[in-house]
Order: structure tokens, then sequence, then C-alpha cells
């Protein structure tokens, strides 16, 4: 019998963000990673997907690099609304 060896995708930037895990001063060392193409499975995303942002999101981000909690603020509001429907 055959092995297959699925390798398990690492929660994202935004999401360990999200749960106080890191910092936004951490984006650099997931960015730096993502160039370095470290992770396998990360291969075929997207820079905005391997952080776990939207385009919108990561556009904002890159025009403001500060701009961090105000995406996390805005998602968490977001979801916060869905919930109440």
């Amino acid at each position: 019998m055959s092995e297959v060896h699925a390798e398990t995708r690492a929660l994202s930037f935004l999401d360990l963000y999200d749960q106080g895990k890191v910092t936004p001063d951490n984006v650099d060392d997931f960015v730096s990673r993502w160039h370095a193409d470290q992770e396998r499975w990360a291969k075929d995303l997207s820079l905005h997907e391997y952080l776990g942002m939207t385009h919108d999101e990561y556009e904002v981000w890159l025009c403001d690099p500060l701009s961090l909690p105000s995406i996390l603020l805005a998602r968490r509001s977001s979801r916060d609304r869905w919930r109440m429907s």
C-alpha cells in the first residue's frame, strides 16, 4: 500500500494575528517565507492569499502597512454582523 503525505496548511498570518499569536511586526517574516518558497503547500498561492487577506485588504495594507489593526477590526465587525443576522 502506498503512503500519501498531505502537507497540512498552516494558519495564515491574519488568522494568527486575530488569535493574538503574532504581532503586526511579524508580517515581514511571513512575506520573507513566501518569497523564499519555504512552504510547499503555499507554492500556488498569491501573497495576499498566503497572508490570509482578501485582495482588498491586501491593497489597503500595501498602501498603509500600519493598517493591520484596522483590517482586523473590520473583519471582526463583519463576522459579528453575520452572527447577529
